[in-house]
């Protein structure tokens, strides 16, 4: 489907195709993966959807096993370097290079990245650094001297930009003032709209402006230009607010900020001079460095290493193996591999070489299976099935509109979509049922029971017996979203039959940390759902465990979602077991109330979430009366 919906930018937009496939492939080869005759390789994919502008974020990707291997093995390397493993990640490296060969230039750009990083960390000789880059850099960008001119003649991949970047970022240590004409040209060139008007989407450029904005603002103080760092700062930090990522980055610019702020204002940090922070909220000097104190000292208890992770990975997601499916989803339904070989059309052991990744199953084989099971049949699966790019833009709207409570402007998305969609394909059904279903209950139209059986009832068309086989299955779209909503709605007395395959998701995910990088949003869904129903069933021991774990991954996985949410629950389940225990507390000790101090530090500094932190205000003055002084400091 991307290429589909690559032919269909191409024709709207008037995109060169000589230019959006330069150094990449051959434009008549282009032309053949946008009208769906050939299939691209995940990396080219990528770097081809990447060049018009948009972000891969909104595909599922669904890999034969030759290439999901690879993808495993890049998720790997970078998730080893971000817990600080170097000398493991170089042999993770070596394991890639053997099997990829070191021809593919994408595959280079991809290993010069990971270099680049590991030499960083090591502070390997400066030239050495260069090298590397520059290696990377002309795999696919053939240009005699790497200059800022680049961004006037090329379209960029997000692993060419992710290179030019640590490129930029190097010309520091010789030519400050070269290094800020690189940043300027990158961040022109990231903000820029298309040739149609648009702009890049946001997703991508919440990775690599803010690094930009770092390093412009230690550049424009050395140069005492105070004012302009406080502008670069601000827009940096604002972008980490708006994502929830890079926690370490957003240490480094708000520790950065605080200093410039008492610089320009000559304010010591006890007084209370109001510095606004956003458009509406505001709060002390002093306040915001205590909360600045509480973070750091959260992100330090998981590991030091914590505060190295300021640079973007490259990003890979919601990738399948479509081997494991063929074994995974024949297991969840208990069918014998004799039975599922009649079923499809193949003969036994052809089917037990494709489960076990040694073959990979021939195109009718994979429909015919993936059919019988409700599962989409596209390499990249989006959460519509369209040729059409303006209605696969809109689809992604309906969540942000629904998130926002703006619902009635969901459904009338909903009813536009639904009005251009092919009813007949899978995908679409799917979408179609989800969100009815969704849009219902947001509307009060119909009841909350009405609303769990109709969410349980589309989660059993393919997953019928909800067990811990189906919880070995990597889930797709639809099928993460419906059990997601169900888990949220669990409680002590039902957890709505999902608990086993729960569960089982929760475990797999923590047993392959990959796997939990892969997904990242989803697996602390379902820790944080899982946790409050063990302790909803005074399960505090394996509640604790769950949270526990799941923080301790948190900090190295890709974006820092639901921070808050997990010190909200890890506090309210200290606070559940000591009163269960009938044991004391002391509203003067900060021991028993880090976790809460943790979550409203979070959602006031980093995530500006003021509803949270009013929450967080009004709980405390409901169970631990109205003169407590536990967040007094951070207030």
């Amino acid at each position: 489907m991307l290429g589909l919906l690559l032919n269909d930018l191409y024709a709207t937009n008037h995109i060169s195709t000589t230019i959006l496939s330069q150094g990449l492939c051959s434009p008549a080869m282009l032309k053949k993966y946008m009208t769906g005759q050939k299939k691209p390789k995940k990396l080219l994919g990528d770097a081809l959807w990447q060049r018009a502008g948009k972000s891969m974020e909104k595909f599922e990707v669904f890999l034969e096993q030759d290439e999901y291997s690879l993808a495993i093995k890049r998720a790997n390397i970078q998730f080893l370097i971000r817990h600080g493993k170097l000398s493991e990640a170089l042999l993770a490296i070596e394991g890639y290079e053997k099997q990829e060969g070191r021809k593919n230039p994408l595959h280079t750009q991809f290993l010069c990245l990971q270099y680049a990083e590991i030499y960083r960390r090591e502070k390997k000789p400066h030239q050495k650094q260069l090298q590397n880059l520059r290696k990377g850099i002309k795999q696919t960008i053939f240009v005699a001297k790497i200059s800022p001119k680049i961004f006037d003649t090329y379209l960029l991949s997000m692993l060419e930009l992710l290179l030019l970047e640590r490129y930029a970022f190097l010309l520091e240590e010789k030519n400050s003032a070269e290094a800020l004409r690189w940043y300027q040209a990158l961040i022109t060139y990231l903000t820029k709209p298309g040739s149609d008007g648009s702009l890049r989407d946001l997703a991508d450029n919440y990775r690599l402006l803010p690094p930009l904005y770092y390093h412009q603002a230690g550049l424009l103080l050395a140069l005492n230009q105070e004012e302009a760092a406080l502008n670069a700062l601000n827009q940096g930090i604002d972008l980490l607010r708006k994502r929830q990522c890079f926690e370490g980055l957003f240490l480094r610019m708000e520790e950065m900020r605080i200093q410039l702020l008492q610089k320009l204002n000559k304010i010591s940090t006890e007084e209370a001079k109001e510095i606004f922070t956003s458009n509406t909220k505001s709060f002390s000097l002093s306040s915001e460095i205590a909360c600045f104190e509480v973070l750091k000292e959260e992100l330090t208890e998981y590991g030091a290493e914590n505060l190295e992770n300021i640079y973007p990975d490259y990003p890979e997601r919601a990738i399948f193996s479509v081997n494991h499916i063929f074994q995974e989803r024949r297991l969840s339904r208990g069918i014998p591999i004799e039975d599922m070989a009649i079923l499809i059309d193949c003969d036994v052991r052809t089917l037990q070489n494709i489960e076990s990744g040694k073959r990979m199953p021939q195109t009718a084989t994979k429909n015919k299976f993936f059919q019988y099971f409700g599962l989409p049949t596209w390499k990249y699966c989006a959460s519509i099935s369209t040729r059409t790019y303006s209605l696969y833009k809109e689809s992604a709207n309906i969540a942000d509109y629904d998130y926002r409570g703006y619902h009635e402007k969901a459904k009338e998305v909903y009813n536009y979509i639904t009005k251009n969609l092919d009813k007949e394909d899978l995908i679409n059904q799917q979408f179609s049922k989800y969100w009815e279903i969704d849009l219902l209950y947001n509307n009060k139209e119909i009841s909350k029971d009405k609303y769990y059986d109709a969410l349980l009832d589309m989660l059993k068309n393919t997953l019928p017996k909800l067990d811990t086989a189906s919880g070995q299955c990597i889930m797709t779209e639809y099928e993460r979203n419906t059990l997601r909503s169900l888990a949220w709605t669990m409680d002590s007395k039902d957890s709505r039959g999902i608990h086993d395959i729960l569960s089982a998701q929760y475990q797999k995910f923590y047993n392959n940390e990959t796997l939990a990088y892969l997904f990242p949003e989803y697996y602390l869904s379902i820790a944080y759902c899982l946790a409050r129903f063990e302790k909803l069933q005074n399960n505090f021991t394996e509640a604790e465990n769950i949270l526990e774990n799941a923080l301790k991954q948190i900090h190295f996985l890709q974006d820092d979602w639901r921070l808050e949410n997990l010190f909200m629950q890890h506090f309210q389940l200290e606070d559940a077991k000591r009163k269960f225990e009938n044991l004391p507390i002391n509203k003067k000790n900060d021991s028993d109330f880090r976790w809460i101090r943790r979550a409203y530090a979070t959602s006031k500094l980093y995530h500006l979430n003021f509803v949270s932190t009013e929450f967080i205000e009004d709980y405390l003055e409901r169970h631990y009366c109205e003169d407590n002084n536990i967040l007094l400091d951070l207030m």
